[in-house]
């Protein structure tokens, strides 16, 4: 017996084959930054380079293009640890970081996780 689709609106996700795409990605996009996360915490891989920042960068995109996605499920990253996390790896290679370059990465650092502190939970607390 197969299962009926509905077709439920007009954007792409909004069909019962496509519904659940966004969650997929979201929660790709979840593991990616804490992977990113442990990456920061290995003192000796300490090169002034991170890739956490892209990381955040693309799930808040997701977050933002699928607001019910992240508030159901936002509440899995421990966000204030995270900050936490990237502030102590900032303080150990902030000067291996070109100088040109180092206050920009901390305004878009500061940046991301203003937005990503922005995003609602529907968890009564985290």
């Amino acid at each position: 017996m197969s299962t009926k689709h509905k077709v439920k609106g007009i954007a792409p996700q909004d069909n019962t084959k496509a519904d659940l795409f966004p969650l997929d990605y979201f929660y790709y996009a979840l593991e990616n930054v804490k992977k990113a996360q442990e990456s920061l915490m290995i003192v000796e891989q300490d090169d002034g380079c991170q890739i956490l920042l892209v990381n955040l960068d693309m799930l808040i995109t997701i977050c933002k293009k699928y607001p019910i996605t992240a508030a159901s499920s936002i509440y899995l990253l421990n966000r204030k640890k995270l900050k936490e996390t990237f502030d102590a790896w900032w303080e150990r290679n902030h000067k291996k970081i070109p100088a040109k370059y180092r206050n920009g990465i901390k305004e878009n650092a500061d940046t991301l996780f203003e937005e990503l502190f922005a995003i609602r939970s529907w968890a009564k607390s985290e």
